[in-house]
């Protein structure tokens, strides 16, 4: 835990109260002192404890028609077992309250409420209000049952001032606390997010495929260097702004069409495709895919496309099939006219041959290593 104001004062405060060092206990004297809370305002306050006792549901009673006339404070109980649990704990917090002995288990109990304002968003500035209403209606008791003591009375209305303003400062300190510990996550979460977004941004900036974001009307919003080079764009004008069939006229438009019109992802390998804006370009291979981009709506508000040459992969592929096929018709040639030699002299063709020839030239011509032909 850290409290702003507390750790102000104490170096030790960032571990729970019960496992700080003695210094704990001077600085809790320290802000003792600093609202002028002695052991005489302790005896006054503790001198009516029966009193708080007897009257505790007519406080929280009056607090809490207080907090249910707002519609600011009335949205803090949505149900009635949410009011029920809040008015218990809250006869409890001013109980103990008149039972003095403020020592680091009241401090914590203390810090605890301002947490739990924090966590629910009751902001200061009602729990002030509402210190002002508590405080009101122990003079008003103070006064009914002691008014022949008006000495005893401004005493014990001065100590309550103290002991309450001693709660608010703890209060607040852990209000002020938990907000500021919640800003300093929020703000990591935006720093690791924005961290993230630059390690995106810098892998698709570099990565060796181009990537081109549009909006729904195909015109660019972003894009990568790769993108750029592919489409050959020679007239050193940026592309943001201009529409992608502007920029490229030979791509066909259909399929981004049907992205916007289906939102699903569309994807072609090893195509042709021109990027440029040169209508006899020779053939060049892709490639390329579309996806949407939707919001949490899921409403379709952008397309993204990205574009991967592979044109010398198929040429690479073509020459290899091409040299396969040149290899399989010059060995398939000679042996073809080796299997016809054999067939015509097992007809007799070149004179007769006895049946163990005819036996072996037979096996031969019947050879699987033959390559078609008769």
């Amino acid at each position: 835990m850290h409290f702003s104001g507390w750790q102000a004062m104490n170096p030790n405060s960032g571990l729970p109260l019960e496992q700080q060092d003695e210094a704990s206990v001077q600085d809790i004297e320290i802000r003792k002192r600093w609202q002028e809370l002695t052991l005489i305002d302790e005896k006054l306050i503790t001198g009516i404890d029966q009193l708080l006792q007897d009257n505790i549901d007519d406080l929280i009673e009056k607090m809490y028609s207080h907090f249910l006339s707002f519609p600011q404070t009335k949205k803090l109980f949505p149900d009635e077992a949410t009011l029920k649990r809040a008015q218990a704990a809250q006869a409890r917090y001013f109980l103990r309250l008149t039972k003095g002995n403020y020592d680091k288990q009241y401090i914590e109990e203390r810090l605890h409420v301002g947490r739990t304002h924090y966590r629910i968003g009751l902001d200061p500035h009602w729990y002030l209000g509402a210190y002002r209403l508590v405080l009101s209606w122990f003079r008003e008791k103070l006064v009914e049952n002691f008014g022949d003591d008006p000495e005893r009375v401004y005493a014990t209305v001065n100590a309550l001032a103290k002991i309450t303003f001693f709660d608010m400062s703890l209060a607040i300190d852990a209000y002020t606390s938990a907000k500021e510990e919640a800003i300093r996550k929020h703000r990591d979460s935006i720093a690791e997010l924005e961290s993230d977004r630059r390690a995106t941004r810098n892998i698709l900036e570099n990565a060796p495929i181009g990537i081109v974001r549009l909006n729904p009307n195909f015109n660019c919003v972003e894009f990568n260097k790769e993108f750029m080079e592919l489409v050959e764009d020679q007239s050193n004008e940026t592309l943001s702004g201009r529409n992608l069939f502007e920029i490229c006229p030979y791509l066909p438009q259909e399929e981004f069409k049907q992205i916007l019109e289906t939102g699903q992802p569309y994807r072609k390998t090893a195509v042709p495709v021109n990027l440029s804006n040169v209508s006899d370009l020779t053939d060049s291979y892709w490639d390329w895919s579309i996806w949407p981009i939707k919001n949490e709506s899921g409403e379709i508000t952008g397309i993204v496309a990205e574009f991967v040459d592979v044109t010398n992969r198929i040429l690479l592929q073509r020459q290899r099939e091409d040299f396969v096929a040149t290899l399989t018709h010059d060995l398939k040639t000679p042996i073809l006219a080796a299997n016809r030699a054999v067939k015509l002299l097992i007809e007799g063709d070149f004179g007769p041959i006895s049946k163990d020839q005819t036996e072996i030239l037979e096996t031969i011509h019947s050879s699987p290593c033959k390559t078609g032909g008769n």
